[in-house]
């Protein structure tokens, strides 16, 4: 997988995740903030996807407190097939 299509699929979750599904987000700029802090947080680049595991079928991308989210939201951990 190249480091677009990781990206891709890592914005996807935490976009649900951390903002769809998030029902404390109530305003327009939280929400923008947010979607901000994941762009930037997974964006194509080698660095922001130095943590991760494999195992036999799966690999997970993890993402530290203030990479994706505010660090009240703990560690993000994505699961990319």
């Amino acid at each position: 997988m190249t480091y677009n299509e990781i990206s891709e699929i890592c914005r996807t979750k935490l976009y649900k995740t951390l903002i769809t599904n998030n029902k404390s987000l109530t305003t327009p700029t939280e929400i923008a903030e947010m979607k901000e802090m994941i762009n930037e947080g997974a964006f194509p680049q080698p660095g922001n996807f130095e943590i991760f595991t494999l195992n036999k079928e799966k690999a997970y991308v993890y993402f530290e407190p203030y990479s994706v989210a505010p660090y009240s939201y703990g560690i993000q951990k994505i699961e990319v097939k």
